[in-house]
């Protein structure tokens, strides 16, 4: 069989155009669109941010990463970040609502969920969940207080409340993951599948995270070479890459959400010293521990590589 080829073009935040009449709201890790006019314009999109959409009316069909999917009017479709669009067909009466949300973002709101958003999106491989008119009508309801709160333009704090009704949002949708799981509970998944399952609940329940591959393939029973496989297949990342990430989060957590000092997070994080801490949190973050703690505390992390730094 001849292997498709597509005129890719890559979509984050940055590539958005601020002139859209649909774009409701835009920062450095968030976006929201009313209603968007233009989604039929290009071949295939390779996305870098995760996409949350709500079908109003019509449907849209396409392919995800080769997988063919239909999201219908009262339906949820999710897609995570690196996943590619492709052959999209939209029914003249398609209207919807969509949210684009950072990987960092995510991370940072889901904290302890986010395991569950990885089983649905690299595990189950669960893109659309149908809503009944309980789940719209509450779903509306957050929206229509974040698009109040949007307009606020004179509120010292309004990413901050946004922000905090988006966690609401999230973990609300987490629930509905979890019973729309437990319907599916008899399909069966591949060894792959389990494995990179178990390896996320293991990376996720460890108080310390900054261990090696080698750490954790020994753990479950595994070799090396073989885990790394597996994430890479079953996600596009490698299980060191998935390591980092998290590690990542846990430190930005506890420097921005925590009154612990430096010395004690590093130590609550498995760091050897201070001074190995420091040098980690500049190459993933871009400054030093101090000066997150200080950029975050006075909302300047807007150009920040927030946890995107070197490996």
């Amino acid at each position: 069989m001849e292997k498709k080829t597509y005129d890719v073009k890559k979509v984050g935040l940055e590539s958005i155009d601020t002139s859209d009449p649909s774009l409701q709201y835009i920062d450095s890790d968030i976006a929201f669109f009313e209603e968007p006019q233009q989604m039929d314009d290009m071949a295939a999109l390779r996305l870098n941010v995760n996409v949350l959409l709500m079908c109003l009316e019509g449907s849209a069909s396409m392919e995800l990463n080769g997988r063919e999917i239909t999201v219908e009017r009262r339906q949820l479709l999710f897609c995570h970040s690196n996943a590619l669009l492709s052959n999209k067909t939209i029914s003249p009466d398609f209207r919807c609502s969509v949210l684009c949300i950072t990987d960092r973002l995510l991370r940072a709101l889901l904290r302890t969920k986010m395991g569950i958003w990885n089983r649905m999106m690299y595990i189950n491989k669960t893109n659309v969940i149908p809503l009944t008119e309980e789940n719209i009508t509450n779903i509306k309801s957050y929206y229509d207080l974040v698009k109040c709160k949007m307009k606020q333009h004179e509120n010292p704090y309004k990413r901050e409340v946004i922000c905090s009704l988006l966690r609401t949002i999230l973990i609300d949708l987490c629930a509905l993951i979890v019973m729309r799981n437990k319907l599916d509970e008899k399909v069966e998944l591949s060894q792959g599948k389990l494995l990179f399952g178990r390896f996320l609940q293991t990376l996720a329940e460890s108080n310390v995270k900054r261990h090696t591959v080698e750490h954790y393939a020994s753990l479950l029973y595994v070799t090396p070479k073989y885990l790394s496989m597996v994430c890479k297949r079953e996600s596009g990342k490698t299980a060191l890459e998935w390591i980092q990430e998290y590690v990542s989060e846990d430190i930005r957590y506890y420097l921005t959400g925590s009154e612990l000092s430096v010395k004690e997070i590093a130590n609550r994080l498995g760091f050897p010293n201070i001074s190995f801490f420091g040098k980690y949190v500049r190459e993933r973050f871009g400054v030093s521990p101090k000066k997150l703690r200080q950029l975050v505390a006075t909302g300047k992390t807007n150009d920040m590589n927030m946890g995107h730094g070197g490996q």
